[in-house]
This record gives structure tokens, C-alpha cells and sequence, in this order.
């Protein structure tokens, strides 16, 4: 078994917060710490992909997750959708010819 030693993967190549990635893949949260419960309900119930993140030294109760972890949740879960709005002002006419 290997033995990870995250907080100098996170100094190196930086990590990103369990909220940022759980907000990406539930946006119709209200909080982040909702979308953070889900997110953690989904990794839970997936037995295939918390034996690959623990294999990487992931435990539920991380907030920071390596880039490897992040990939792996990723490539398990699918791409995540990044829904965004945009202002369309009615008057705008726009010529396709």
C-alpha cells in the first residue's frame, strides 16, 4: 500500500476544496455545505470508485481533494456540466446572411 502524503501534493500541485467540485456537480444547491452532503452520499453509494480514491488516500471526510482525486471522481462520475446564464438583450437582432 502506498502512503500518500497529501498536504505536500497540495503544496506542489495544489488541490481544490470538496465544496468547488461538489457545487460543479450539484449547481441547484442552495449552500455549498448541501451540495457537499450530496456529493459525499454519491462518492459513498459508488463502492468501485471509493476503492479507487482510497487507494489514493481518499477517506470521506477530506475537504481538499488532490488533482488525482478529482480525475478519478471525474472519469467515475462523468464530466461535470457547467451551466452558466446569459444576459440576451431582446432588442439585439443578429444577421446570419
Amino acid at each position: 500500500m502506498a502512503i500518500f502524503f497529501k498536504e505536500n501534493v497540495c503544496k506542489i500541485n495544489g488541490c481544490t476544496h470538496i465544496g468547488d467540485l461538489a457545487q460543479l456537480f450539484y449547481p441547484e444547491a442552495t449552500e455549498t455545505r448541501h451540495a457537499v452532503r450530496k456529493f459525499r452520499k454519491t462518492l459513498s453509494s459508488n463502492a468501485i470508485l471509493m476503492k479507487k480514491l482510497e487507494k489514493v488516500g481518499f477517506n470521506l471526510e477530506d475537504e481538499d481533494l488532490t488533482p488525482l482525486q478529482q480525475e478519478i471522481m471525474i472519469k467515475t462520475l462523468g464530466n461535470v456540466l457547467i451551466s452558466f446564464k446569459m444576459k440576451v438583450e431582446s432588442s439585439t437582432e443578429v444577421s446570419t446572411t
